[in-house]
């Protein structure tokens, strides 16, 4: 779960309430486009058609400002994983139905912030609150997705089905985040497409599991 940033004070009037608003998006537009050293307060207080002095009544700087920011992100990512891993649809599904449509699912969600999370995996580097909060949510992730895998361990021949889950989790997460460049600041490589990747990850996957006795289902 994504950790408070220690904000100054939470704004009660809803014209407070839409000042901050603003600031929180325009920081997080010009976090996405430049990366941590690319902008200023300033530039964040112009982009929200916000007064520095209301900028700096809510933030106690610079710091404070982005790991808001980054805890609104973790928030918004850890609601969207707990939909995609609560979603009815696991209930009925063999493992080797459920991988290709939940892992499908982890990377768009993961495309979705891609912006963000790159420069925010890149200024991790140098400040350890970003670092342990995003550590903290990818861990969260990781479990709530072997928990689910988990329902269905049964249908692979291994003792170690926690592990070779888990490994899944990894390893798709790594192929993911190599193609959206996270913790780089290249963006996206072209050499091959999006749906390619995902594909290729869910046959890798798939063969995987394979390798560890996943059961054949029929539908």
């Amino acid at each position: 779960m994504a950790e408070s940033t220690g904000l100054k004070k939470e704004p009660k009037q809803r014209r407070s309430r839409i000042s901050q608003a603003k600031l929180v998006a325009a920081a997080r537009k010009l976090m996405a486009e430049h990366g941590y050293e690319g902008f200023t307060l300033q530039q964040v207080s112009s982009t929200a058609g916000v007064s520095v002095g209301s900028l700096y009544g809510r933030f106690t700087g610079k710091d404070e400002l982005v790991h808001f920011v980054h805890n609104t992100l973790l928030e918004e990512m850890d609601a969207a994983h707990r939909a995609l891993l609560q979603d009815p649809v696991w209930d009925e599904l063999p493992l080797q139905d459920i991988v290709p449509r939940l892992f499908d699912g982890i990377a768009e969600i993961l495309r979705d912030n891609a912006p963000l999370l790159r420069a925010y995996m890149i200024r991790a580097i140098n400040d350890p609150v970003i670092s342990e909060a995003g550590s903290r949510s990818y861990w969260q992730f990781s479990d709530g997705v072997v928990s689910l895998l988990m329902t269905r361990a049964n249908q692979l021949s291994t003792d170690d089905a926690e592990q070779v889950f888990r490994y899944c989790v990894m390893s798709s997460y790594s192929t993911y985040g190599n193609f959206l460049g996270l913790g780089s600041t290249r963006g996206e490589i072209n050499q091959v497409g999006w749906s390619w990747i995902k594909e290729e990850t869910s046959r890798m996957l798939l063969a995987y599991l394979g390798a560890h006795g996943m059961q054949e289902m029929q539908n």
